[in-house]
């Protein structure tokens, strides 16, 4: 069985926390607009206190898999670089009349 994202641990848990306050406060009696700015700022500080390990994970997963993705972007851009070298080192195999003769082709050796 796969794992669950620490992202979508983390955002389920303050959606969570959220949903409980915003019920918690029409209990006691607020509506409207307050009911939802209050639980805003409930919910805010609850989750900053009761969510912190699930916060330094999705943390440590999202630096992780950014370090990947840099990784493989690198990885991926020197392989290019070396795919461009050998496309220059095969043109300059050519010999220099050969290139002479191809831009007289093409009209570029002409003034």
């Amino acid at each position: 069985m796969q794992r669950v994202s620490p992202v979508i641990l983390y955002t389920a848990s303050r959606i969570g926390i959220f949903v409980a306050c915003l019920g918690l406060l029409y209990l006691v009696g607020m509506h409207g607009i307050l009911l939802i700015a209050v639980g805003f700022v409930v919910s805010g500080l609850l989750s900053f206190v009761l969510l912190n390990r699930q916060r330094d994970a999705m943390s440590a997963f999202v630096t992780e898999r950014a370090a990947r993705m840099r990784q493989r972007f690198n990885e991926r851009l020197t392989a290019e670089d070396v795919d461009d070298e050998a496309v220059d080192d095969d043109d300059g195999a050519r010999g220099s009349g050969e290139r002479e003769a191809d831009s007289e082709k093409d009209g570029e050796g002409k003034l």
